[in-house]
């Protein structure tokens, strides 16, 4: 499990602890997760959450008893220690079991590939300097034998053209990811291409699961 949740997002520690409360005959099970110093953590609080959902969904479909824990959190903790003081600060989400997805779907977008987590990072402005557009899609827990497509759009003031297809396969189970190259060198030789806004998208099973853009100067 240690490397599947580094998968998603890199940490020193993961802490799990599973708790079961009885209240007026009532009983709630949940269960915690917690990322111990999580690297390279978006700022945005949305990003966040979308971290915290699929850790989550991951542990969900780990559990030999899916339907063990009526509620999964999972906690981002910051810990920073001196000789006498551990201090931490955290952010946190909770969700309900029955309300998490069965798969997870990440796209990621850089100029760099960070092998250890298997994600793009850097960039996201591109010039006639830069080689490479590199762009990760990673999935876990789907479905297997659907299509997957890569698609590359150019956004204007009024449309979105469809600017080509490829088809990458069809989906595995387990947790799996694929990456695409494009040579900015090849985008610029072509007029209608060159400068502007772009979008790359993924598609599975003619469903857009994740998409990000980029800007060619």
């Amino acid at each position: 499990m240690a490397r599947d949740v580094n998968s998603l997002i890199l940490n020193q520690e993961v802490d799990i602890h599973g708790i079961e409360n009885t209240t007026d005959g009532k009983t709630k099970s949940e269960l915690t997760i917690s990322i111990i110093n999580p690297q390279n953590l978006p700022s945005d609080t949305a990003e966040q959450n979308q971290i915290c959902e699929q850790v989550a969904t991951l542990f969900k479909h780990a559990l030999k008893d899916r339907a063990a824990y009526d509620v999964l959190k999972v906690l981002l903790i910051r810990r920073v220690s001196d000789s006498t003081v551990t201090k931490s600060v955290h952010y946190g989400r909770s969700f309900k079991s029955e309300e998490l997805n069965t798969h997870i779907y990440v796209v990621t977008l850089g100029d760099q590939l960070d092998s250890s987590t298997s994600r793009a990072f850097g960039k996201t402005t591109f010039s006639k300097s830069d080689s490479k557009i590199i762009s990760v899609f990673k999935y876990y827990n789907t479905t297997p034998n659907n299509p997957i497509a890569f698609k590359l759009y150019k956004d204007t003031d009024t449309a979105a053209i469809l600017l080509t297809t490829r088809s990458v396969g069809q989906t595995l189970p387990g947790n799996v990811h694929l990456v695409n190259k494009l040579t900015v060198a090849d985008i610029y030789k072509v007029p209608q291409m060159s400068a502007g806004d772009y979008r790359i998208e993924y598609v599975v099973a003619n469903n857009v699961v994740g998409s990000r853009r980029f800007k060619l100067l």
